[in-house]
Order: structure tokens, then sequence, then C-alpha cells
């Protein structure tokens, strides 16, 4: 995100970043960051920033998409990086999101029926289907398109998540500081009635001193 105020959504992407790096030690990771915090998280962990994307809208337009779709193609096609992975928070309930990491190029078949068939109530087999020339060659004809699809969607969900995630940390929030204030005021009914007391107690007993 790029902001904060959203409890652990941004920590828990830190927190995935470092462990694929911690997993991969004889890698060389460089990141292409999405808002700020990701941005830091990067920096934090040490690892190579060889583009940011701060200045997206609030919910994403085709130019964007395009661009940074664009720019991963680019770093990929330069020939210095073997695969390029996402780090994304998935988006499962308006209570329920994790962070995750998953492969994003080169796209495999196996993935790709993975897309196809998910959250199909019914599922596509594709094995009722004959491709020519085979499954791979088409794979690659189609799969910028197969991307723009999988990135928005990676993106949707990490926007979901973090408005979630705001919401929920919001509400904790509200709540803790009613719980204070409660307390709060408690402790202070406390210490009004005990120097009430003791003014009283003061009073009585300068009273008996004079009679």
């Amino acid at each position: 995100s790029n902001k904060g105020l959203c409890g652990g959504y941004n920590i828990n992407i830190s927190k995935k970043l470092s462990e694929f790096i911690k997993n991969n030690p004889k890698e060389v990771i460089d990141v292409i960051s999405i808002g700020r915090q990701a941005k830091k998280a990067a920096i934090r962990n040490n690892t190579t920033l060889v583009a940011s994307f701060d200045n997206f809208s609030d919910y994403y337009s085709t130019d964007e998409i395009h661009s940074l779709l664009y720019t991963i193609f680019e770093k990929y096609d330069s020939g210095d990086y073997k695969d390029v992975h996402i780090v994304y928070t998935e988006f499962m309930s308006s209570i329920s999101f994790e962070a995750r990491i998953k492969n994003f190029i080169p796209l495999s078949i196996r993935e790709a029926r993975n897309i196809l068939n998910e959250d199909n109530e019914k599922k596509n087999n594709l094995s009722l289907y004959s491709f020519e020339p085979d499954e791979q060659e088409i794979l690659d004809t189609v799969v910028p398109t197969i991307l723009t699809t999988i990135l928005y969607q990676y993106l949707l969900e990490s926007l979901a998540s973090e408005h979630s995630s705001r919401v929920s940390a919001m509400r904790n929030a509200s709540d803790n500081a009613i719980e204070l204030v409660e307390e709060l005021k408690i402790n202070f009914n406390r210490a009004r009635q005990a120097a009430i007391t003791q003014e009283i107690a003061e009073i009585v007993g300068g009273s008996s001193a004079l009679s």
C-alpha cells in the first residue's frame, strides 16, 4: 500500500519477501515494487530496486497495468533473470487474507490450467481439447493476455485485502479507545473520590481539634 494504518498487511508482505530471500540464498533477487510500503520493504530486505510504481490510481487503470507488465517483460527479456515471482495478499473473505508468493514468469501449462479451473464449480477438463501445434506454443502466443489478467487479479485481491485490513485495524483501534476511555474514567472517579474523602477527613479532624 501507499499508506499505513492497515494492521499487519504491509508487515506480512515484507515477511513473505524475507522468507523468499532466505529460502533462495544463492540467488540474486531484484524487486519491482508497487506502492510506497512495498518499496520500503524491498530496501529493508537489502534487495536491488529496479523499478517502483508509487502513484497508481485507487483502482488501477488499463494503462497502469500495461506499463507495469511492460516493465516486467522488459526486465525479463533482457536475459538477466530466469523467472519472476509475485508477492501479494490473497483475499479470502472480509476477515481473512494471507500474503502469498507465486510464480509469474515463465507461465507453465500447469499454472494456466489452475487459472482456468480456479473458483469454477464445474472444472474445465483441458484433456477434452486437442491443441495444434501444441499446448505450450499456444500458451506462448496468448501468454501476454493471460499474464495481464493474472496481474490484474493479484492487484485487485491485494487492494481488497488492504481495505479489509484497514477496516479491521480501525475497528480494533476504536474498540481499544473506548476501553481506554472507560478505564481512565474509572481511574479518574477513584482519584476524585479519594481526594474528596481526604478533604472530608481533614475537615472532620480540624473540627474535632477545635472542639
